[in-house]
């Protein structure tokens, strides 16, 4: 009994070392050990209507609002305010970091827009069907970089670079956007590492040998 409660230990012990809290780039899509989700870049889903991205992309998903606010809760660690719909980064911004992480950001989900912004934004519907905006940009030209809420509401005031005919919510469902793509996920299978199942099969045919005197 004792043996079989160290070898359980041991397990435990490895599964919960190797699943560390990390976003991890798979160049196509991030992986956030965190809430166990694959996030495709949205660099892949640019110029496919929102209503039309699922079937587009068969294995994904739509995100939802909390899995959204949880990413960037995780992506801008030390600021990040979902009531707020744009947050413009200077020296007296109070995020020192923000330039930073919008770069790392866009890093791994890829650019959606580059002229005369860089611009990395999806789409996502929060819990009452109200399609939202959420990403960031950097004006190379005037050095800033903004970041968006989840509050951000989808309309002709709200994305300064959007073309003029995305003028309310159905057209950003209905026709596809060239400067935004959709937030996507998956459930993340982790694989096993092979070092892992070797360790038990040992401790396995100890357990036997043991039995067995």
């Amino acid at each position: 009994m004792k043996l079989w409660k160290s070898i359980s230990t041991v397990i435990s012990l490895l599964f919960s070392t190797s699943l560390s809290a990390a976003l991890i780039d798979n160049n196509t899509y991030t992986t956030d050990t965190i809430s166990g989700l694959d996030w495709l870049d949205l660099s892949l889903t640019v110029n496919q209507a929102y209503n039309s991205v699922e079937s587009l992309n068969p294995g994904w998903r739509y995100a939802t609002n909390s899995e959204i606010e949880n990413l960037f809760t995780t992506l801008f660690n030390g600021y990040f305010d979902t009531d707020t719909t744009q947050h413009l980064s200077d020296s007296n911004s109070g995020y020192i970091n923000q330039n930073t992480d919008v770069i790392a950001f866009q890093e791994l989900f890829g650019h959606t827009f580059n002229d005369p912004y860089v611009a990395t934004y999806g789409l996502f519907e929060d819990e009452n069907q109200t399609l939202h905006l959420m990403g960031a940009y950097i004006s190379p030209i005037i050095n800033f970089d903004i970041l968006s809420g989840t509050t951000a509401v989808i309309g002709y005031d709200s994305i300064i670079f959007s073309p003029d005919y995305y003028n309310n919510q159905e057209d950003f469902r209905e026709i596809a956007a060239s400067t935004t793509g959709a937030y996507m996920v998956r459930a993340t299978v982790v694989p096993i590492p092979a070092a892992v199942w070797l360790f038990c099969s040992g401790l396995i045919s100890l357990y036997l040998t043991v039995k067995q005197k």
